[in-house]
């Protein structure tokens, strides 16, 4: 799923180039990610990580993309899920959503 959660083992979570990423960062950030959903799901909590941060867009894009035709993805802007043009605008965005989830 889009929290790096095996489809067929939902025990099992993956990071790093098993999970579709491609990068250094991008792997860090997606065993990251993977570890945040699965302290929320030990804990019975459902895990919400905001989607308009690249990590939950990389994170979108391995679970929807199609896998016939997949190739791992880099952090870039065009995955985000903003409908917001100005790249400034989309950092303060994902900037604004990590705050409200951490003080949560």
């Amino acid at each position: 799923n889009a929290h790096f959660q095996m489809k067929d083992h939902p025990h099992l979570y993956v990071a790093g180039q098993l999970s579709g990423v491609e990068g250094y960062v991008e792997s860090a950030a997606s065993g990251l990610l993977s570890s945040l959903a699965m302290i929320s799901n030990l804990k019975g909590e459902e895990f919400n990580f905001p989607a308009s941060t690249m990590m939950a867009s990389l994170g979108h894009y391995v679970h929807a993309a199609n896998p016939a035709n997949f190739q791992p993805m880099n952090a870039n802007f065009g995955i985000l899920n903003t409908t917001i043009k100005d790249k400034n605008q989309r950092v303060q965005q994902a900037l604004e959503a990590v705050d409200a989830y951490v003080s949560t």
